[in-house]
């Protein structure tokens, strides 16, 4: 039942723009182990538990995205200030049991991890690489690598490479033209980078958990709802906020973030 719900958070995360799922894995404690579990699928070293394990994420994840499509839809339209404000809650609730894990304090990959996720926001940077196949593949990759880490969004990435429409579009109108590099490199990329990521896991523990520190606390600033129209007024929306910190409190709480 836990990896269900937090396959079902990270697939409802998935749904709003410049949230990133690879955060709400952070929040509900499976980041690490969801890494490991992808990278060993690929070395087919995996083990039975393991496959269960992803399965079970994978399945959460898939009700939530097909259930919940509409309804965060809607949500994002007529209620973004609460939807923001919740998000937020949760994420500010989730930072007493990141910095517990914290060995040592090491300033520069936390800000590594805060540029990464506040820069193309503060600076709405975008560029184009052009349509190719080799463009569309290199797309792939970079979003699945922004996929793979907490508080980037890879469609947030693919609007600042300009491929964002172009995507979108060949998925609505199932162009294979366009989805076929795409996929391709959408796989390479979760393959590489997967194997990045936890290789400097075993390797660079404390700098690694510096940097989620950067990049979850971050993504504060992605879903900052006070800057939105305040529908409620203020006070709505940090009763909204406390309301989002004592869920994921109550998640800690009860072991769902527990390694």
């Amino acid at each position: 039942m836990r990896f269900l719900v937090s396959g079902f958070l990270i697939g409802l995360a998935n749904l709003i723009p410049g949230v990133s799922g690879g955060t709400v894995a952070v929040l509900t404690g499976i980041y690490e182990r969801l890494i490991t579990t992808v990278s060993s699928l690929f070395s087919f070293r995996a083990k039975r538990e393991d496959v269960l394990f992803l399965l079970l994420v994978a399945v959460g994840m898939a009700v939530a995205i097909f259930t919940g499509s509409g309804g965060m839809e809607f949500l994002l339209h007529s209620q973004r200030f609460a939807t923001y404000a919740v998000f937020f809650g949760l994420i500010l609730g989730s930072l007493p049991s990141l910095f517990r894990r914290l060995k040592r304090v090491m300033t520069l990959p936390v800000f590594i991890g805060l540029a990464l996720v506040m820069v193309p926001q503060i600076f709405s940077i975008r560029t184009s690489l052009g349509i190719s196949p080799i463009t569309l593949g290199l797309g792939g990759a970079a979003a699945a690598c922004a996929m793979i880490l907490p508080g980037l969004s890879g469609s947030l990435l693919l609007l600042i490479l300009g491929l964002y429409d172009v995507v979108i579009a060949a998925v609505s109108g199932l162009d294979l033209k366009v989805l076929t590099p795409f996929g391709i490199g959408v796989i390479a990329g979760i393959v590489f980078f997967v194997k990045l990521v936890d290789f400097a896991f075993k390797r660079f523990r404390d700098w690694m958990d510096n940097f989620i520190v950067g990049l979850v606390v971050g993504s504060l600033y992605v879903v900052y709802p006070f800057g939105l129209e305040t529908q409620g007024g203020v006070l709505w929306g940090l009763t909204l906020i406390v309301v989002g910190a004592l869920i994921t409190a109550l998640i800690d709480r009860y072991g769902l973030m527990r390694r």
